[in-house]
């Protein structure tokens, strides 16, 4: 794990659940499905959508630094999209696999 994210709070607005981490990042996921809390592991076995929003490592956090990477289900497929990477690398990216999977540190 390169990244640490501590969530400090979460909300449900109708369909979109929304985890607010330190430093102003958040994680909305569209329309979860089969969730699950066990062990200090949260899984969101599927979603419409996911957008994270963080802030550019290294840089100062502010509207310039704010990054963005949403990844969306096209059919059965799911599609990419980010405004950080002009030319995003080709990834296979798993529909069978969790939308959402989160580890605690402890």
């Amino acid at each position: 794990m390169d990244n640490w994210h501590t969530i400090v709070n979460a909300e449900l607005l109708e369909d979109v659940l929304i985890l607010y981490f330190n430093n102003a990042e958040t994680l909305a996921v569209y329309n979860p499905s089969r969730c699950s809390l066990d062990g200090g592991r949260l899984v969101i076995g599927d979603a419409a959508s996911i957008e994270f929003r963080w802030f550019y490592y290294g840089k100062k956090p502010d509207a310039e630094s704010l990054q963005m990477m949403k990844i969306w289900k096209d059919g059965a497929k799911l599609r990419p999209e980010t405004d950080f990477l002009p030319h995003l690398p080709k990834q296979d990216l798993d529909p069978n696999k969790p939308a959402v999977e989160l580890h605690s540190s402890f």
